[in-house]
């Protein structure tokens, strides 16, 4: 067995592209004349974001820095801050974009920082969002694709570091090893 073989295909580059056209195409359409903020969740919704900014224009930017899941498959259950939020955030609407909406333990410690910080108002974009109860459940603004509750890789989702460049999102099998 190969390493490829250790990762099964869920969501393909193309139709990930494709998606993020028509979610970025949402927001447009909402949020024409908003104030609007963009904050990446490090390092996993950089990815998405990238791909998000490409299909607008000008749109203010900023990027965090949480650890939510500390080198394993199952996340903290208090996940923290690694870098400060942006100062700039007064009454603005702010738009968090992460890679996935798993417990939702990460979405709702940003939501009270980012309130604490400043902001008017607090939404969410993720590329995936796994379809099982949540521990802190959220109503998510934008959501890429609903998937199994299964642990992915790929497009920004990483194990343990690895997999995180792969241009597509896949399954991690039990097997899985490091490249």
């Amino acid at each position: 067995m190969n390493d490829a073989d250790s990762i099964k295909p869920l969501l393909s580059a193309e139709s990930i592209r494709a998606r993020t056209e028509e979610v970025a195409a949402e927001i447009a359409t909402r949020h024409a004349s908003d104030d609007l903020v963009f904050l990446t969740v490090l390092e996993g919704g950089a990815p998405f974001a990238r791909a998000l900014h490409g299909c607008f224009g000008t749109v203010s930017q900023a990027e965090v820095g949480v650890s939510s899941y500390g080198g394993s498959t199952q996340p903290l259950t208090h996940p923290v801050l690694t870098s400060p939020l942006p100062t700039n955030l007064n009454g603005r609407t702010v738009m968090v974009i992460d890679d996935i909406f798993d417990t939702g333990n990460t979405l709702s410690m940003l939501s009270g920082e980012l309130l604490t910080a400043g902001a008017g108002a607090v939404e969410y974009c993720v590329l995936l969002r796994k379809t099982r109860e949540h521990e802190h459940p959220l109503a998510i603004d934008y959501v890429g694709f609903d998937i199994p509750d299964e642990f992915v890789v790929g497009f920004g989702l990483d194990f343990d570091g690895v997999y995180r460049d792969l241009d597509y999102v896949g399954v991690l099998t039990p097997g899985a090893r490091r490249l």
